[in-house]
């Protein structure tokens, strides 16, 4: 009688993500799942035993769920920046004027005081857009130089009306 060693388990990866290139890094959404982030480890995964490679491997064509990207699918997205105005008249007006030019439209805008700066304030704002999308990406570009504190703080989809 003659027996096998069949291996099963999972393969584990340790590393320092910052240290990696952005292009192998991107966050997902696995239907039934949820939110993910897909790492390309960009190294072979040698098969320890051909017959189990054989009868556990899936093709391509088999797999059936869908993968979102979302730097690419939710290119109609929400992005939030969280933006310092120098302290004078119209500089928040400025802002706007960007955003009403590219035909931006806002989800939010709130401010905050910011600790120990007395009469100092950071705005939240969400725009309407993926930062992906051209548009939005010129617009933030313009904020990013027009503003004393710039910060882009993501880009994802809407939520879903669950009503």
């Amino acid at each position: 009688m003659e027996r096998r060693v069949v291996l099963r388990g999972t393969i584990m990866v340790q590393g320092d993500l910052k240290q990696m290139s952005a292009q192998w890094l991107r966050g997902i959404s696995l239907q039934g799942y949820g939110c993910s982030l897909a790492v390309g480890l960009g190294i072979p995964i040698p098969s320890l035993d051909e017959d189990m490679a054989r009868f556990t491997g899936v093709s391509d064509r088999d797999i059936y769920t869908q993968v979102v990207d979302y730097g690419h699918d939710y290119t109609n997205g929400k992005t939030s920046l969280l933006l310092g105005l120098v302290d004078r008249p119209g500089s928040l007006n400025e802002v706007l004027t960007i955003l009403s030019s590219k035909n931006i439209n806002l989800a939010k805008i709130e401010s905050r005081p910011v600790k120990g700066k007395q009469w100092t304030y950071l705005f939240f704002i969400d725009l309407l857009g993926h930062k992906e999308n051209p548009v939005i990406e010129e617009a933030c570009n313009i904020l990013h130089q027009t503003c004393s504190y710039y910060e882009w703080l993501g880009s994802y989809p809407v939520a879903e009306n669950l009503e």
